[in-house]
């Protein structure tokens, strides 16, 4: 039996949010972003006439400006927006491709997402995220696996976490997850934010690209 519970917008918005990023695992899935099931859905049954579902934000990107809600940034030469992008309209995330070689098989992903209702609970992300990630001796990364920095630019606080290993979600189809990828996960506060951006990709395809990511995430300015 499904059972659906209601609730008040900011509670609800809320909890999709969490749930989006992960932050709460289980058997909840939310339909119409203000009614919650306790039964597992299947988003791909979702009428395609409904709004983009809280998360995903609107983007232009010209040469290396990438311009997003409240936000501009500076992509390395040759990235581009995930085509599938612009034809699955509830994905959760804007996906930018990080790589100028279009033949490139599996190239090193950004998901970029804006959730104003997360503000102040980055420690609560940065756990999601390292728990996401599995050592190779099998356990669970902890924080203590993790690099994590702080650093204020301007009006926008940066943490940016990175780790190694196998990695789960984040475009694996198989309970077996990434193996050998990096994952650096980067919360910009800004006063319109917080943006999440998380960048997966194979450890050594991250390693080659390391110095143009961490200078795409600190060139984020409020526009």
């Amino acid at each position: 039996m499904m059972r659906r519970i209601h609730c008040g917008m900011p509670t609800c918005l809320a909890f999709v949010v969490a749930v989006q990023l992960g932050l709460f695992a289980g058997p909840f899935c939310a339909d119409d972003g203000f009614t919650f099931v306790s039964k597992a859905c299947a988003l791909q049954s979702d009428p395609p006439e409904l709004p983009m579902r809280p998360g995903s934000p609107k983007a232009s990107l010209e040469g290396n400006s990438l311009r997003l809600d409240f936000i501009n940034m500076k992509t390395a030469d040759g990235w581009i927006i995930d085509p599938e992008n612009s034809q699955r309209d509830r994905r959760p995330a804007l996906i930018l491709l990080l790589t100028d070689r279009l033949d490139q098989k599996d190239p090193p992903k950004a998901y970029i997402s804006r959730f104003p209702v997360m503000r102040g609970m980055d420690n609560q992300v940065i756990e999601r995220w390292v728990g996401q990630v599995q050592l190779d001796d099998g356990k669970k990364a902890s924080r203590n696996n993790a690099k994590i920095t702080e650093e204020k630019i301007g009006d926008i606080q940066l943490t940016i976490m990175d780790i190694q290993g196998t990695v789960l979600g984040h475009g694996a189809h198989t309970k077996a997850g990434l193996p050998n990828h990096r994952f650096i996960g980067a919360i910009i506060d800004l006063p319109r934010g917080p943006y999440f951006i998380r960048v997966v990709g194979k450890i050594s395809d991250i390693k080659k690209n390391e110095d143009k990511i961490m200078a795409f995430l600190k060139s984020a300015k409020p526009n």
